[in-house]
Formats: structure tokens, C-alpha cells, sequence
């Protein structure tokens, strides 16, 4: 009864400490601070509309805009003259070309036709990409269309991670095939902590390649300076909060543990240290 009613107390004690950590820890400036970023973030990266509202007409007038763009008096037809003279100068663009001096005198006589028919064709695709950047200034970087090819941008990139991780991993499992120093158990679980740990590397790489996306994106649309700064910082806001929950959420079979260990120490100990109440009493002397 006295190792039981012991137990008891440890237990709620172990609570009470508990409670008055998280509460703390909640209290503090900088944690607040953390957690109403993250939580802001969440619901950027998740549930907030666009401030501006494309309008049927502004959706008309934008792909009307677009589509007088791909139809570039010249532009087809450069990109097929370009499209043919690459071709063939790729068929004589063999092994070693550049060292066999039939292939390359063939080579180096398609070169001037090629020069002239790219500058034709990328001083018309210029024209073609200053049109689509001027229908997509006049919706504006806050447009419903600019936060959602930031949106999907990021989902491609948080997609790519995870099958970078798919793939490194694979290939660390097929070289390690045959290892006769695990067995299956072992073999699995060090696959499973390959994975996660690959697939935390490939999201903080997907982070920093959307600070890129972020900016062409502002380019695009013809953001001004300080409208660029803010949209800037509400798309890595967001994004910083989903991928800081996707990491926790993969790492928290780790993170748990070595966290129970570490705050509630008094606890785990007081479970070792507290044995059975037999344990303690004198052994009777046998009687026949």
C-alpha cells in the first residue's frame, strides 16, 4: 500500500511539473512570439485568400492579354526555324565531334544561320515575355493568380522533396543489400531513420530554393518595393511555418522521447528508484 500511495504521488507530482512546464515555456516572450508566427504562418500557407479578387473581366482581359502574346506576328515561325537548324546541327554533333573535322566544318557552317535565326527569335520572345509580365502587373502580386502559383510552386517543391528522399533512399538500400552484420529488423529501421532524415534535408533544400520562386514571382508581377517586402515575407512566413511542422512531425519519434527524458527527469527517476515494498522486508525463516 505504501509503494502504491508513493507511486501515486510521484505520478501527480510528475503532472503538476508537467503542467507548470508547458505553462512557462507558453509564458515566456520569445516562445509566444514563436508560436504566434507559426500559427500565423500555418494559416497564410493554408487558408488565406488572396486580398485581391479577380473579377470576371479582369480574368477576361488577362488571358485575352496572354493569349495576344503567343500570337506574335514572326514568333511561330522562329521558334520552328529555331526548333529545325538546332536539329540538324544536333545530328552532327556526334562523339568527339569537335576533334572529327568533317562533323565539325558542318558544324561551324550551320553556326552563322543559327546565330541569326536565334536573335530573330529571342528579340520576339522578349516581346512575348514583356507582354505576359504587363498582364500579370495589372493584377497586382496580391492577385488571387500570383498567390496561387505561389501556392502550388511550393506544393511542387514540398512534393519533390519527398521523392528526392524515396530515391536516396532506395538506392542507400540497394547498396547495402547483402550486409551480413544486421538482420531484417535492423536493416528496416535504419531504412526508416535513411528516409526521414534524407527527407528533412530535402525540405530545408525546397526552403531555399522557394526563396527563388518567391522572387521570380514578385518579378512577374511587377511588384513595387515595399508591396514586394511584405509579399515576401508572408510567403516564407508561411512556408517556414508548414516545413518547421512537417520537420516535427517526422522527427518527433525522436524528439519525444529525448524530451520526456529531459524535462521530467525527477519523474522518470523517482519509477526506478521507487521498488517494491517486499523488496525491503525480511525474509521469514522457513518453517517445516
Amino acid at each position: 500500500m505504501a509503494s502504491h500511495g508513493r507511486r501515486d504521488q510521484l505520478s501527480h507530482t510528475g503532472d503538476r511539473t508537467a503542467t507548470e512546464v508547458v505553462v512557462a515555456l507558453i509564458k515566456k516572450p520569445a516562445v509566444a512570439t514563436g508560436l504566434s508566427l507559426w500559427l500565423l504562418g500555418l494559416y497564410f500557407c493554408l487558408f488565406a485568400a488572396a486580398p485581391v479578387t479577380i473579377t470576371p473581366e479582369m480574368e477576361r482581359n488577362f488571358f485575352n492579354e496572354l493569349d495576344a502574346a503567343q500570337r506574335i506576328p514572326g514568333l511561330a515561325k522562329a521558334e520552328a526555324d529555331l526548333s529545325a537548324i538546332e536539329a540538324e546541327m544536333d545530328a552532327y554533333k556526334v562523339w568527339f565531334w569537335r576533334f572529327r573535322p568533317e562533323y565539325r566544318a558542318r558544324v561551324e557552317a550551320l553556326q552563322p544561320e543559327y546565330d541569326q535565326i536565334y536573335a530573330t527569335y529571342s528579340e520576339l520572345d522578349t516581346q512575348r515575355r514583356q507582354q505576359i509580365a504587363d498582364a500579370q502587373g495589372k493584377l497586382g502580386v496580391w492577385s488571387e493568380f500570383a498567390v496561387m502559383d505561389v501556392r502550388q510552386r511550393f506544393w511542387d517543391l514540398m512534393g519533390m522533396s519527398k521523392d528526392s528522399a524515396k530515391r536516396s533512399t532506395f538506392y542507400g538500400a540497394l547498396f547495402s543489400i547483402g550486409r551480413r552484420d544486421e538482420d531484417l529488423v535492423s536493416f528496416l529501421l535504419r531504412m526508416f531513420i535513411d528516409f526521414i532524415i534524407s527527407w528533412i534535408m530535402a525540405l530545408v533544400m525546397a526552403t531555399i530554393f522557394f526563396v527563388g520562386v518567391v522572387i521570380d514571382v514578385i518579378i512577374a508581377y511587377q511588384a513595387s518595393f515595399l508591396s514586394a517586402i511584405a509579399f515576401f515575407a508572408v510567403a516564407m512566413l508561411g512556408a517556414a511555418a508548414m516545413v518547421a511542422t512537417f520537420i516535427f512531425l517526422l522527427a518527433s519519434p525522436v524528439i519525444v522521447p529525448l524530451t520526456i527524458a529531459t524535462v521530467w527527469p525527477e519523474r522518470l527517476r523517482g519509477f526506478t528508484r521507487t521498488a517494491p515494498s517486499y523488496l525491503h522486508e525480511p525474509r521469514r525463516p522457513h518453517q517445516d
